[in-house]
Protein backbone atom coordinates (compact mmCIF):
# COMPACT_ATOMS: atom_id res chain seq x y z
CA UNK A 1 0.00 0.00 0.00
CA UNK A 2 2.87 2.56 0.95
CA UNK A 3 4.65 1.72 -2.64
CA UNK A 4 1.07 2.89 -4.26
CA UNK A 5 0.78 5.67 -2.27
CA UNK A 6 4.34 6.78 -3.22
CA UNK A 7 4.11 6.47 -6.62
CA UNK A 8 0.61 8.40 -6.51
CA UNK A 9 2.44 11.38 -4.83
CA UNK A 10 5.74 11.27 -7.26
CA UNK A 11 3.06 11.14 -10.25
CA UNK A 12 1.19 14.16 -9.21
CA UNK A 13 4.60 15.71 -8.40
CA UNK A 14 5.67 15.30 -11.65
CA UNK A 15 2.45 16.09 -13.61
CA UNK A 16 2.74 19.43 -10.81
CA UNK A 17 6.12 20.26 -12.63
CA UNK A 18 4.99 19.57 -16.09
CA UNK A 19 1.93 21.83 -15.82
CA UNK A 20 4.39 24.90 -14.33
CA UNK A 21 6.84 24.52 -16.82
CA UNK A 22 4.03 24.46 -19.41
CA UNK A 23 2.64 27.53 -17.63
CA UNK A 24 5.81 29.56 -17.46
CA UNK A 25 5.87 28.82 -21.43
CA UNK A 26 2.53 29.87 -22.05
CA UNK A 27 3.20 32.88 -19.80
CA UNK A 28 6.28 34.06 -21.53
CA UNK A 29 4.60 33.66 -25.22
CA UNK A 30 1.57 35.90 -24.33
CA UNK A 31 3.70 38.35 -22.77
CA UNK A 32 6.31 38.89 -25.67
CA UNK A 33 4.55 37.38 -28.66
CA UNK A 34 2.85 40.87 -29.69
CA UNK A 35 5.97 42.93 -29.19
CA UNK A 36 8.10 40.26 -30.79
CA UNK A 37 5.62 40.28 -33.79
CA UNK A 38 5.64 44.14 -34.50
CA UNK A 39 9.41 44.14 -33.53
CA UNK A 40 10.27 40.96 -36.03
CA UNK A 41 7.24 41.33 -38.47
CA UNK A 42 6.02 37.73 -39.06
CA UNK A 43 3.63 35.95 -37.41
CA UNK A 44 3.82 32.05 -36.87
CA UNK A 45 1.07 29.15 -38.19
CA UNK A 46 0.39 25.79 -36.87
CA UNK A 47 -1.16 24.19 -40.12
CA UNK A 48 -1.47 20.27 -40.89
CA UNK A 49 0.09 19.31 -43.85
CA UNK A 50 1.01 15.83 -45.73
CA UNK A 51 4.26 14.59 -45.27
CA UNK A 52 4.78 11.10 -47.00
CA UNK A 53 1.36 11.04 -47.37
CA UNK A 54 -0.01 11.47 -43.65
CA UNK A 55 -1.32 14.57 -41.91
CA UNK A 56 0.94 16.33 -39.54
CA UNK A 57 0.86 19.57 -37.83
CA UNK A 58 3.61 21.81 -38.05
CA UNK A 59 5.58 25.38 -36.72
CA UNK A 60 5.44 27.87 -39.55
CA UNK A 61 6.66 31.26 -40.48
CA UNK A 62 2.73 32.04 -41.49
CA UNK A 63 3.75 35.38 -42.66
CA UNK A 64 6.11 38.05 -42.96
CA UNK A 65 5.62 41.70 -43.01
CA UNK A 66 7.23 44.09 -45.73
CA UNK A 67 10.61 44.87 -44.54
CA UNK A 68 10.61 43.73 -40.92
CA UNK A 69 13.58 41.84 -39.90
CA UNK A 70 12.24 38.18 -41.14
CA UNK A 71 11.32 39.67 -44.72
CA UNK A 72 14.91 40.83 -44.59
CA UNK A 73 16.12 37.34 -44.10
CA UNK A 74 15.91 34.28 -46.44
CA UNK A 75 12.81 33.33 -44.71
CA UNK A 76 9.97 32.49 -46.90
CA UNK A 77 5.98 32.67 -45.98
CA UNK A 78 5.27 28.84 -45.61
CA UNK A 79 8.44 27.44 -44.13
CA UNK A 80 8.67 25.40 -41.58
CA UNK A 81 10.96 26.34 -38.30
CA UNK A 82 12.74 22.56 -37.24
CA UNK A 83 14.17 21.51 -34.03
CA UNK A 84 12.47 23.59 -31.78
CA UNK A 85 8.89 24.09 -30.76
CA UNK A 86 6.58 27.62 -31.07
CA UNK A 87 7.16 28.15 -27.08
CA UNK A 88 10.94 27.80 -27.35
CA UNK A 89 11.40 29.42 -30.03
CA UNK A 90 9.70 33.06 -28.82
CA UNK A 91 12.17 32.17 -25.62
CA UNK A 92 15.16 32.15 -27.83
CA UNK A 93 14.00 35.16 -29.76
CA UNK A 94 13.37 37.22 -26.46
CA UNK A 95 16.49 35.78 -25.03
CA UNK A 96 18.53 36.99 -27.88
CA UNK A 97 17.18 40.13 -28.09
CA UNK A 98 20.32 43.02 -29.15
CA UNK A 99 21.97 39.94 -31.20
CA UNK A 100 21.49 37.40 -34.10
CA UNK A 101 19.55 34.64 -33.33
CA UNK A 102 19.95 31.70 -35.78
CA UNK A 103 17.45 28.62 -36.64
CA UNK A 104 16.48 26.16 -39.84
CA UNK A 105 13.59 26.09 -41.56
CA UNK A 106 13.07 23.41 -44.97
CA UNK A 107 10.28 24.47 -47.39
CA UNK A 108 6.75 23.83 -45.87
CA UNK A 109 3.33 22.25 -47.59
CA UNK A 110 3.14 19.25 -48.71
CA UNK A 111 6.00 16.45 -49.56
CA UNK A 112 8.42 14.54 -48.43
CA UNK A 113 9.16 13.64 -44.49
CA UNK A 114 11.01 16.71 -42.92
CA UNK A 115 14.21 14.73 -42.63
CA UNK A 116 14.71 13.92 -46.84
CA UNK A 117 14.07 18.18 -47.43
CA UNK A 118 17.00 20.64 -47.15
CA UNK A 119 17.62 22.47 -44.29
CA UNK A 120 18.52 26.27 -44.60
CA UNK A 121 19.62 28.41 -41.37
CA UNK A 122 18.06 31.58 -41.30
CA UNK A 123 19.98 34.54 -38.92
CA UNK A 124 17.87 36.98 -38.08
CA UNK A 125 19.19 39.92 -35.24
CA UNK A 126 16.36 40.80 -33.12
CA UNK A 127 15.87 44.16 -31.76
CA UNK A 128 17.06 45.34 -28.53
CA UNK A 129 13.88 46.13 -26.27
CA UNK A 130 12.64 49.44 -26.85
Amino acid sequence: MKSILAIAVSATCVLGLISCDLRRGIENYEAHAQQLKVDRGFDHGSPYVKIDGKAQEVFTIESTVNEGVFDRSSVREGDIVMDVSILAFYENLEAHRGRVYTFSVVEGGDGPALAKRTKRPISVTIPPKR
